[in-house]
């Protein structure tokens, strides 16, 4: 019986592939939804299909083989995502502030110190011209003359992030470094460790003749300033331990020491009014329009005459510097993104940017940074997504991360030769 049963269905394939009405037997075989009708006529149960009966199961297949049509928009729903993420990330950015100032209370090793050392600010003057802040000036250099009988002053200058207290202290250090015979340039950044800050200090003050070397980095301080005026300055501090404050200035509060200053650039009000000793700190607020108008088109322009030869972009780029809100480091980093393309459609697209609308309040200047890195080219790009791996603030050289580039093939070795020949 099984013989029979399997010529038979051999049989039937056969002929199948000869009538249109069965040849969905032999193309399908076994397929569930294509089994035969059985015929009450036919022997043994044989069954063979019905063409009216495959014609519409065809059709029902091919309703069946569309795929299902979403019950949303899968475009705008990844818009979505982007900008939550996007706003996720300022609270990200505090977040990482508060685990890195958790660790400065405990103990940690010379890795992590290093990861939470933000890039290092120098007193060399990066822009030639300070818009302004003639009137902060003025009370700088009041203080410092009025300082010169005080054993010790200090005068915090406060601001929010990219609002210019570096370029600002930048100026007053090199016109006042000449009153003093000892100037001092520290970038304190997250990390304020006495020890760590009174070793910096050692190394930027000039030795003296027949000084003691076998003693502690504070006494070897002391020597060296004694009978000098100094001028120190703290830029980028962020916290401020009692301790540790007070550990670092002692030795610029020695007995006949008159006339020294030091100056501290902070974001953070509450580091100000600890520290100071004056009555009042310099608070930088936003630039004016016009002093950031002055500003914006001097990084667009550079030394030639604004909008002379291009005054189709008036409207345009008074638009975009009123999304600035007045802070020097979003004009920089917009006017020079600006500078590349001085056409129409380019300075359009940054000003109808959706960046713009993350801004969370005046002092964000996150979207404006944020564009620069969107128009980058993508292999640029990719530079920045690798550093991206790094801990914030971790510290390596500009050739080993080259030769990292190269190993993961994002930069070419051989262009690297061609250019350097």
């Amino acid at each position: 019986m099984p013989k029979v049963a399997s010529s038979a269905r051999e049989a039937s394939h056969a002929v199948g592939k000869h009538f249109p009405c069965c040849s969905f037997l032999s193309d399908h075989g076994d397929d569930p939804d294509t089994r035969m009708l059985e015929s009450s006529n036919m022997p043994n149960g044989w069954r063979f299909p019905c063409g009216d009966w495959l014609s519409s199961k065809a059709q029902q297949r091919n309703h069946d083989a569309q795929p299902p049509r979403l019950k949303f928009d899968r475009v705008e729903i990844s818009r979505k995502i982007s900008e939550i993420v996007e706003q996720l990330k300022p609270v990200c950015a505090m977040v990482s502030t508060i685990l890195n100032l958790e660790l400065l209370g405990s103990s940690h090793t010379p890795r992590q110190e290093t990861a939470i050392n933000r890039a290092q600010t120098t007193p060399e003057i990066i822009e030639p011209k300070l818009h302004g802040r003639d009137s902060q000036k003025n009370v700088v250099l009041d203080e410092i003359v009025n300082g010169e009988c005080c054993a010790l002053t200090v005068l915090p200058i406060v601001g929010p992030g990219g609002i210019g207290k570096t370029t600002f202290i930048q100026h007053i250090y090199e016109q006042m470094k000449s009153h003093f015979q000892v100037p001092i340039w520290i970038c304190v950044s997250l990390d304020f460790n006495g020890n760590r800050l009174v070793k910096d200090i050692v190394k930027k003050i000039p030795k003296v003749d027949n000084e003691n070397t076998n003693c502690s980095d504070e006494e070897l301080i002391e020597q060296r300033i004694k009978g000098k005026r100094v001028l120190l300055v703290l830029d980028d501090v962020w916290t401020h331990h009692g301790d540790e404050w007070t550990k670092l200035l002692a030795v610029f509060r020695k007995e006949g020491a008159k006339g020294n200053m030091v100056i501290v650039t902070t974001r953070i009000p509450e580091v100000a009014n600890r520290v100071k000793t004056t009555k009042c700190s310099v608070e930088l607020e936003r630039l004016s329009p016009k002093d950031i108008m002055s500003f914006f088109e001097e990084c667009v322009f550079g030394d030639q005459k604004p909008w002379v030869e291009h005054p189709g972009l008036v409207e345009v780029g008074n638009k975009i510097v009123e999304k600035l809100k007045g802070s020097p480091l979003a004009a920089k980093t917009v006017g020079r993104l600006l500078r590349n393309k001085l056409t129409s459609n380019h300075w359009i697209s940054i000003l109808e940017s959706k960046e713009w609308e993350l801004q969370t309040n005046d002092n964000d200047i996150m979207p404006a940074l944020k564009l620069s890195y969107d128009y980058l080219p993508f292999h640029l790009q990719q530079c920045f997504y690798f550093c991206a791996l790094f801990p914030e603030d971790y510290e390596f050289s500009s050739e080993e991360l080259v030769h990292l580039w190269i190993g993961l093939n994002i930069l070419n070795s051989c262009d690297l030769k061609k250019k350097k020949n």
